[in-house]
């Protein structure tokens, strides 16, 4: 296995800089308030896809510790550790997914509670790979933000056109 993901950081502490997302997500621990969505962008390498997984283990875990790290060894956690996604929280690769079944993926996954966990986590990588008709649909469904139910996208496009307008709702990476 690449040592890029053996060594990948567990913790928000773990991550080296990144220092306003780490302030931001230890405050939204404390108060389990999580955003309904998060928009990770940045070049390869940065750090995108290990803040998606450790926000998804926050979101989800079972026994965080008190400053609002992931425990890592709940079945929550291990599920996204191990890149299993067999519980409450899956993982879409947009660039390889059929991009007409992306939306079908996330209406059947956001269509009942959650069943293992407290909350229901999408994580979906490259999402600028999406079809403009993907694109679309999945706006509509962040649009109207659902009980429990958390996306986290990751994007690699630096168009400065797409920039954030708030960035209390859209963390660039």
């Amino acid at each position: 296995m690449q040592w890029s993901i053996t060594r990948r950081p567990q913790k928000f502490s773990d991550l080296y800089g990144l220092n306003n997302i780490k302030t931001y997500f230890y405050e939204k621990a404390k108060t389990k308030d999580w955003p309904k969505s998060v928009l990770f962008r940045g070049q390869f390498g940065n750090g995108k896809s290990s803040c998606a997984y450790i926000l998804a283990q926050s979101i989800v875990c079972q026994k965080p510790s008190p400053k609002g790290d992931p425990c890592g060894t709940c079945s929550s956690c291990k599920a996204i550790v191990e890149q299993r996604f067999d519980r409450d929280v899956i993982m879409i690769d947009g660039g390889q997914s059929g991009k007409a079944d992306v939306i079908e993926i996330v209406s059947s996954f956001i269509a009942t509670p959650p069943m293992f966990d407290s909350r229901k986590v999408i994580i979906i990588e490259e999402v600028q790979e999406l079809s403009s008709a993907a694109q679309k649909s999945l706006l509509k469904t962040l649009e109207q933000p659902r009980d429990k139910i958390h996306f986290i996208l990751l994007s690699m496009e630096n168009s400065g056109a797409s920039a954030p307008r708030d960035r209390r709702d859209v963390l660039r990476v």
